[in-house]
């Protein structure tokens, strides 16, 4: 909704392709709605995607493929 206001601002960076293993997996008005020049900025959760944030360095989290996978590593929080 924002996303012009941001590039204009300078308030985004962009994601490296090393960071978006498949864009292609997004909705098409989703995946076109984040990117300009083909670089992409954002993913965005207009595609009804649900999403964790997660910190690069927690391998169990980054690991993990299935929903049990995650509820079984956050139950272990310390």
């Amino acid at each position: 909704m924002f996303f012009q206001d941001f590039l204009d601002g300078n308030t985004v960076e962009e994601i490296a392709a090393s960071e978006t293993s498949d864009p292609s997996d997004l909705l098409g008005y989703a995946r076109d709605g984040v990117q300009r020049n083909g670089k992409y900025y954002a993913i965005s959760l207009l595609g009804c995607s649900n999403v964790l944030f997660y910190q690069k360095n927690d391998p169990s989290l980054a690991n993990a493929t299935a929903f049990n996978d995650v509820s079984n590593t956050l139950s272990q929080c310390t």
